[in-house]
């Protein structure tokens, strides 16, 4: 197993018209976007590749992460390949069902020293700005928005970068082992967990891209368990009728929550899986969120 560690970041970039200290209302617009950095290491421990994977929801990012990893693993560098690495296959093969359904606003962008080299669906140019000018700076990551800043008044437009970046999850694999830690926000508190993952006795050696996968797993069955909660209360009070999309959507995504829970079973029967304080339950999540609505709908 290589060394790796990367963390997903969710972001949020406001673009205002005007210096931030004028009274006057500004326009605004605002760019959302997950992103994970992953420097792929050689045997020696050089980095022999780096790639920015940008993304629509959190899960998408992490998925196609781990199958960048593993194409790595098996057959080196992906960029200059002799044969043409096929972005469309690797994307396509971890969208699933669900998602072609149900999310239409679904996209993701790869970049390689500062520039697109994978790109579907549509995403806010000012990104593409964000990696050129993180590529081309020495200075860390968040000074990229203050450079952005810069380029947009050599290009004659006043504007300002209101940058909002937060840790979702830390991936960290060495030493034969590998952990993930989880920090999702949500408007009533704050969740923290994390899994460790080490191989069984005479087991499998730990595979990075099962790992991210089932941290995939989790970040996007918690978020579905919440969506499932507050639609359940929603439907028993009427406000989702039957035979309506938003009826549709919610009972996929009861059934994808349960293809998520089997991914997760995978990987503890595979290896030897610690979790702290203990695993998210997906059913837990959806009666707290029914509960949760509805003390909103009451009130």
């Amino acid at each position: 197993m290589i060394d790796f560690k990367s963390t997903l970041l969710r972001e949020k970039f406001t673009i205002r018209e005007g210096a931030i200290e004028e009274t006057s209302p500004r326009s605004s617009l605002v760019a959302m976007s997950n992103r994970m950095a992953l420097e792929l290491t050689d045997a020696q421990g050089k980095i022999a590749e780096t790639l920015i994977v940008r993304a629509h929801n959190m899960h998408s990012c992490v998925r196609l992460c781990a199958r960048l990893i593993q194409a790595f693993i098996d057959g080196g560098p992906i960029l200059n390949r002799p044969k043409p690495f096929d972005w469309d296959e690797s994307w396509e093969n971890i969208i699933e069902d669900f998602e072609r359904a149900h999310n239409p606003d679904l996209w993701v962008a790869v970049y390689s020293e500062g520039k697109p080299v994978f790109e579907r669906g549509k995403h806010h140019a000012l990104l593409d700005m964000i990696e050129k000018c993180d590529f081309t700076s020495e200075e860390p990551y968040d000074y990229s928005v203050a450079i952005a800043e810069e380029s947009f008044q050599k290009a004659g437009k006043d504007v300002t970068i209101e940058y909002d970046g937060k840790m979702a999850m830390v991936a960290t694999f060495e030493e034969g082992f590998g952990k993930c830690a989880f920090i999702l926000r949500h408007p009533s508190r704050t969740t923290t967990f994390n899994f460790k993952v080490h191989p069984q006795s005479g087991g499998k050696e730990v595979s990075i891209s099962q790992c991210l996968s089932a941290g995939a797993a989790l970040l996007e069955g918690i978020q579905l368990a919440f969506t499932v909660g507050m639609n359940n209360e929603k439907m028993n009070r009427g406000l989702i009728k039957r035979y309506t999309d938003a009826e549709q959507k919610t009972k996929d995504a009861r059934q994808r929550l349960g293809r998520l829970g089997e991914e997760l079973n995978t990987l503890e029967n595979t290896y030897t899986v610690h979790y702290r304080p203990e695993r998210p339950e997906f059913q837990e999540i959806v009666t707290d969120s029914e509960e949760r609505a509805g003390r909103i709908f009451k009130g």
